[in-house]
C-alpha cells in the first residue's frame, strides 16, 4: 500500500467518523456501534446507505428507529439471497 492509498483509507474513515458523530442520535451511534461489533459489513452496509441519503439531501438526521429499519432491510435482503431448501 503506497502513501496515497494509505491517506485515501484515512480520508474515508473520518468521514464515516464524521457521519456517525453529526447525522445520528446518541442512540443511534450506540446502536450503530453494536451491530458493528456483532456484524460489521452490515453495519459498513447501513453506513454507506445513511452518507448516500445524507450526501442526495433525503435526510438530516439519523434516529434509532430509522437506522432499525434501515438494518432491517439490509437483513431481509440478505436472508432473501439466501436460498432454502
Amino acid at each position: 500500500m503506497n502513501q496515497a492509498e494509505y491517506e485515501r483509507l484515512l480520508e474515508i474513515e473520518l468521514i464515516k467518523k464524521a457521519a456517525t458523530l453529526n447525522y445520528m442520535t446518541k442512540k443511534a451511534r450506540q446502536r450503530y456501534n453494536t451491530v458493528k461489533l456483532a456484524h460489521p459489513q452490515i453495519a459498513e452496509q447501513a453506513l454507506m446507505i445513511i452518507l448516500r441519503s445524507i450526501e442526495t439531501g433525503q435526510i438530516r438526521m439519523v434516529d434509532e428507529i430509522m437506522l432499525k429499519k434501515i438494518l432491517s432491510q439490509l437483513i431481509n435482503n440478505k436472508q432473501g439471497l439466501i436460498k432454502r431448501k
